[in-house]
């Protein structure tokens, strides 16, 4: 089963690869970020249970410590720089179209305002997503890097009607 689960990590690595450069492949990746999205949003409201929401958080964990050494060496990151090891967010942001702008961008500290996301209507029915799971997601990544590494928690957001999600991104000394 563990090999299993690195073939599909594997397969979702690449497949993220390609659709950085492909528009047509980052639509179908937001469509399917958006259907999870809407099956553990559901099974949260209908059964009061959020299985699919922690099994989703548990996956992207495991694929967050998985794909950050390949994205440090495809992206040639400095791991001591924040401002630099940001460049995996832009990434992140360039496959699933988000977009935002960088107001802070330094050795210890960078803090990224992301503007428009194609998630954050869905989220404002099930804040987690974005307080939990992509808030575990970017901390694991970056961690796996460098274990200096600390995201502000996630409390200015799209979904709570802010003009921005908003996050600040650390290295302690």
């Amino acid at each position: 089963m563990e090999h299993l689960r690195e073939d599909v990590e594997e397969i979702l690595f690449r497949l993220a690869e390609r659709a950085e450069h492909d528009p047509v492949l980052r639509a179908r990746i937001v469509r399917g970020v958006r259907l999870a999205m809407r099956v553990a949003i559901t099974e949260q409201k209908t059964l009061g249970r959020d299985r699919v929401l922690r099994e989703l958080t548990a996956t992207a964990n495991r694929w967050a410590r998985w794909r950050a050494p390949r994205l440090a060496r495809a992206l040639s990151i400095d791991v001591q720089d924040m401002g630099d090891l940001g460049r995996i967010q832009d990434w992140e942001d360039r496959v699933t179209c988000v977009t935002g702008h960088w107001v802070l961008r330094e050795r210890e500290v960078a803090e990224k305002h992301e503007t428009a996301c194609p998630f954050a209507d869905l989220a404002t029915h099930e804040p987690r997503i974005c307080t939990e799971l992509v808030h575990s997601l970017e901390t694991e990544t970056f961690r796996a890097l460098n274990p200096r590494y600390r995201l502000v928690p996630l409390t200015r957001l799209l979904s709570k009607g802010d003009h921005a999600c908003v996050f600040r991104h650390e290295l302690s000394g």
